[in-house]
Parts: C-alpha cells; sequence; structure tokens
C-alpha cells in the first residue's frame, strides 16, 4: 500500500516538476532565444522562461528543505520509497512520449505565443496564435 500511494505522490511530483521546470527549459527557452535572435521577440521572452524555471526550482527546494528539517521521517520515506521513484520517471518518461504527438506539440506552440504575445515585435512566422 505504501508504495502504491508513493507511486501516486511521485506521479505528482513528477509531473509538476516536467511541466513546470524542464518543459520551459527544454521547449521554450530555445525557442525564446531563437526569436530574440530574429528581432522578432524582445529580450523580456527569454527571462519569462528562465523566471519561471527558476521560481518553480525555488518551490521545490523549499518544500524539500522543510521536508527534511521538520519533517525527517517523511523526507525518510520520501527517499527510500521505490514507488516514489518510479511514479517520478513513470510521469517524466509518459510526457516525453507525449511531445511526440502532433497535438501535443501545436499546444506547446499556442502555450509558447501566449506566454510571449507581450514581447512580440513583429508576427513570428511558425508560431501559431501570436496575430
Amino acid at each position: 500500500m505504501a508504495d502504491v500511494l508513493g507511486f501516486f505522490l511521485g506521479l505528482f511530483v513528477g509531473f509538476i516538476f516536467f511541466t513546470m521546470v524542464c518543459l520551459p527549459l527544454v521547449y521554450g527557452l530555445p525557442m525564446a532565444i531563437y526569436y530574440v535572435s530574429k528581432g522578432v521577440l524582445r529580450w523580456g521572452a527569454i527571462l519569462t522562461y528562465i523566471g519561471s524555471s527558476a521560481l518553480w526550482s525555488i518551490v521545490f527546494l523549499v518544500v524539500a528543505f522543510v521536508l527534511v528539517s521538520y519533517f525527517p521521517a517523511g523526507a525518510a520515506y520520501v527517499q527510500h520509497n521505490a514507488g516514489v521513484f518510479a511514479g517520478q520517471w513513470f510521469a517524466i518518461v509518459v510526457y516525453v512520449l507525449k511531445l511526440f504527438g502532433s497535438r501535443t506539440r501545436q499546444d506547446l506552440r499556442a502555450d509558447f505565443a501566449d506566454a510571449t504575445k507581450r514581447y512580440v515585435k513583429s508576427a513570428p512566422s511558425g508560431v501559431e496564435g501570436s496575430n
């Protein structure tokens, strides 16, 4: 039972980590750098992606610090539970595989356009939703 609960905890943490920290750095930041270098976006677009990833990383660090400092038994549970580890990796693998779907790529392009629309100098070619 503890492994099943740990798996769902790991699934949740893996999902949040991948979507809030990894995706902005791996997908959004390179696109922002590309469009800034082409003169389509202003520099604030890059800072948006760095800032959001940094903010979520700080949130994860604070949660980890509180867990280790005030709930050492909970920290030991999370650290040594194979279900938590498996759940995190399962979430990451599932979302990486989802990136190969055309619908997911369309959603990512739309999210990029929404996140950077206030930094547009001119309409970027190939970025949907930025008109």
